[in-house]
């Protein structure tokens, strides 16, 4: 199946009509896809994930009610990690329990103040893998360094991007053929 959709999660019209212009003059051979929460993000992913050749998605993204679920999965996982450490009598194994029950700890701090962007991401991905589909977020937040961390964290090495608001219709069709040439 052949990797021609790009899927826009963006509450904001006018961007998703810009964008969605753009894509289709500078990009023959690619469908847009445009959801305008996570919810119907989630939804779009799960119809067509395999033809899906990269997500757009807004660091805002309403209405995405899989935060809580998210992280109650990460705290009885954060949980299960520490049982592990407890009864562990490798220092080696250990270790690295003890450095995933960080990275959990991280992941849950993250997504208590973070947005409905990285919690679609991380709601679509396999439990326990980097998500590897090329991603941009884009923002107009002043992002910290650690919620950098934390998300590109989610990803497969390679596969993540940033834009920040305001951007032009070239910035982001380049940043897109970027992208797309690296997973190729």
């Amino acid at each position: 199946m052949a990797k021609n959709v790009i899927l826009i999660a963006d509450d904001d019209l006018d961007v998703t009509e810009y964008l969605t212009e753009a894509i289709k003059a500078e990009m023959t051979g690619f469908e847009v896809n445009v959801s305008r929460n996570g919810i119907d993000a989630a939804h779009v992913f799960r119809r067509k994930g395999k033809s899906i050749a990269l997500i757009l998605v807004d660091m805002l993204l309403p209405v995405h009610q899989g935060k809580l679920a998210l992280l109650d999965r990460f705290e009885k996982e954060a949980g299960e990690i520490y049982e592990m450490i407890r009864s562990e009598t490798d220092r080696t194994k250990e270790q690295g329990l003890r450095d995933r029950l960080a990275s959990h700890l991280r992941i849950m701090d993250t997504l208590r103040d973070l947005t409905g962007g990285a919690v679609f991401i991380e709601e679509i991905s396999s439990p326990g893998k980097l998500f590897s589909l090329p991603t941009i977020y884009e923002t107009a937040l002043h992002m910290k360094s650690e919620q950098m961390g934390a998300i590109a964290g989610l990803h497969k090495p390679g596969t993540i991007a940033w834009m920040f608001k305001p951007y032009t219709s070239r910035e982001m069709i380049t940043k897109i053929k970027s992208m797309l040439g690296r997973a190729s």
